[in-house]
């Protein structure tokens, strides 16, 4: 792992290439409370760590996702990852673009899974290069009845953010992870200075109708990362935040974005309708982390 003197700095350089959210700290660690340690094993793999806990992703830099996604490299940096784990670690979580059914553990340790093996993707980012044009008849039209009715523009978190959040977290199935991070949105974009909240306010009432959170810590990818919206939000207000949200993106130089994952049907056809395309796969699995013990005889003859 990186010396903590040096730390800040890998950090940084970490979040310059990331290519998935999980790769910013300063996101992970507002809306999970935790630390990042990153890894030294020339790609931007990080442990996020609370107590007893690690999550370990080990994902590519930007442009750098054919080279790195072949199984031997893969299995060969995620070894000398796994190396620097911490000792205090009893569960550990990855997150990877391979499927990974054994896991390369240093000697002295043994991994017991907590989640079954998938060689199928649990799910798939979706990315769109930028600049991104209307794709179709359909979306330049919802954009023109959104701009009728709404402006967007950067704005802080507030009460009526949050309310739409709340309302987001009542109305829908979601884990308890999932609540505790839309609970965090204020800590997050106060936090993380290239995160940005676009609101989409009624010109009739100057009500908040939607609201959309954008990250552009990195580099190359520029991260569509949260939305909220009234069930009254005039027509088209989810695709105007994402078109401005696009827009950002191209003004700082950003050469993609990351719309997240599809998560459910609704959510994918969204993006799929701005003909995004999977970008990496998402694999997660669990494992519980323990201590091997020898036996007598190991212990007295050294092995």
């Amino acid at each position: 792992m990186i010396p903590c003197s040096k730390v800040s700095s890998q950090l940084s350089l970490l979040a310059a290439e990331a290519v998935v959210p999980e790769q910013l700290p300063c996101y992970v660690q507002a809306v999970g409370m935790s630390e990042a340690c990153p890894c030294s094993v020339g790609e931007p793999f990080v442990f996020y760590l609370a107590g007893e806990r690690a999550i370990l992703v080990a994902y590519p830099g930007f442009e750098r996702e054919k080279e790195f996604l072949t199984p031997e490299r893969y299995s060969s940096l995620l070894a000398k990852a796994l190396a620097e784990i911490p000792q205090e670690t009893r569960f550990l979580t990855l997150l990877s673009p391979l499927p990974t059914e054994t896991l390369p553990l240093p000697s002295g340790l043994r991994a017991t899974p907590e989640s079954p093996f998938r060689s199928e993707a649990d799910d798939w980012y979706w990315t769109v290069p930028l600049p991104c044009t209307p794709p179709s008849d359909k979306v330049r039209n919802m954009l023109r009845r959104a701009a009728q009715e709404v402006d967007t523009a950067p704005e802080p978190w507030g009460p009526e953010a949050a309310s739409l959040a709340a309302f987001y977290c009542r109305t829908r199935h979601l884990t308890e992870g999932s609540r505790f991070i839309y609970g965090r949105m204020e800590e997050y974009l106060s936090s993380c200075s290239e995160a940005l909240l676009l609101g989409a306010r009624r010109r009739s009432d100057g009500s908040l109708a939607a609201c959309a959170v954008g990250d552009f810590t990195a580099l190359g990818t520029a991260f569509y990362m949260f939305a909220f919206r009234r069930p009254d939000a005039p027509p088209g207000c989810a695709d105007a935040l994402l078109a401005a949200l696009m827009e950002e993106g191209v003004r700082r130089g950003h050469g993609c974005m990351n719309l997240g994952l599809g998560i459910r049907p609704g959510i994918e056809f969204f993006k799929k309708k701005w003909r995004a395309q999977r970008g990496l796969p998402y694999y997660e699995r669990s494992w519980r982390i323990s201590p091997i013990r020898r036996g007598i005889l190991s212990r007295l003859f050294g092995g």
